[in-house]
């Protein structure tokens, strides 16, 4: 009696295997490389949010020194009575 030829145990298996290796490799690249390009907009984002505080400091020092540099009712009153007085001083020059 003959033998039948030995197959060779796992051939398939291991082809399997190698194609779910690799399938995994690239989704551990795929990740990486996701990790990797949120990090550099993370440190973008940080280095823009900087600035903006930075900014916004510079508009809160200038709305600090407006606030004390405006005009009172009375003294806009006094201005635009002076302004009409002139006007009709000049219309009655220049008809």
């Amino acid at each position: 009696m003959e033998t039948p030829p030995a197959k060779p145990e796992g051939g398939i298996e291991r082809h399997f295997q190698s194609l779910a290796l690799a399938l995994i490799t690239a989704a551990v690249l795929y990740m990486a490389s996701f990790v990797v390009g949120a990090r550099e907009e993370a440190a973008a984002n940080r280095e823009r949010l900087a600035s903006i505080s930075a900014q916004m400091a510079t508009v809160q020092a200038q709305l600090t020194a407006i606030q004390g540099n405006f005009v009172t009712r009375d003294e806009w009153r006094d201005h635009e009575t002076r302004v009409r007085t002139l006007e009709g001083q000049e219309r009655r020059r220049n008809p």
